[in-house]
């Protein structure tokens, strides 16, 4: 028996029916994974925005941290200007009134103290005093220049820290500032 006309459309319209259908399915495939591929580049820029807020939370912590240490020493720096200060302003005057007795008494102000001595038996002790007091005034001044040399250095290092901290200020709030955005 042949197959009627009917017969043949039927299987071409099934045919075609079948391939639309498998058009829809393959383009429905494709949207699935193009979705799928926008999902994991979501995801992983959701994952990349966790970490940078976690590192630039960590860079603030850091940031805070240093600052704080650099403060504390910024502290300790003042207070060793403060007893610098205080030392020389201390042996200043006693200095100057050693200086200008001695300016009195004129060039040979050690000799003199030394000759001053009324008794011969009394010169040993006179020279020992005049040694003594020699010694005492070189060491005094000594101790005034170390001083003075001691508070220029931490007065440098006072602006060197305040300048550092400065600058750590203004990297805390780039910070912030990124960590808020």
């Amino acid at each position: 028996p042949a197959a009627s006309p009917a017969a043949t459309e039927r299987p071409s319209t099934t045919d075609e029916r079948l391939r639309r259908v498998r058009e829809r399915k393959q383009s429905i495939e494709r949207d699935v994974a193009r979705l799928r591929g926008q999902e994991r580049s979501l995801l992983a820029d959701v994952e990349r925005l966790e970490l940078e807020v976690r590192l630039r939370s960590e860079q603030l912590r850091e940031t805070q941290l240093v600052l704080h240490r650099a403060s504390e020493q910024m502290d300790a720096t003042l207070r060793r200007v403060r007893e610098l200060d205080a030392s020389v302003a201390q042996a200043r005057p006693q200095l100057a009134a050693r200086a200008r007795a001695l300016y009195k008494m004129g060039e040979l102000s050690y000799v003199r103290m030394f000759l001053s001595v009324e008794r011969p038996a009394d010169m040993l002790r006179g020279y020992r005093f005049v040694r003594s007091l020699a010694r005492r005034d070189r060491e005094k001044m000594a101790a005034l220049r170390t001083n003075l040399a001691a508070l220029s250095a931490t007065r440098d290092d006072l602006e060197k820290k305040t300048r550092e901290t400065l600058a750590l200020r203004a990297d805390l709030d780039r910070t912030r500032r990124s960590l808020e955005g």
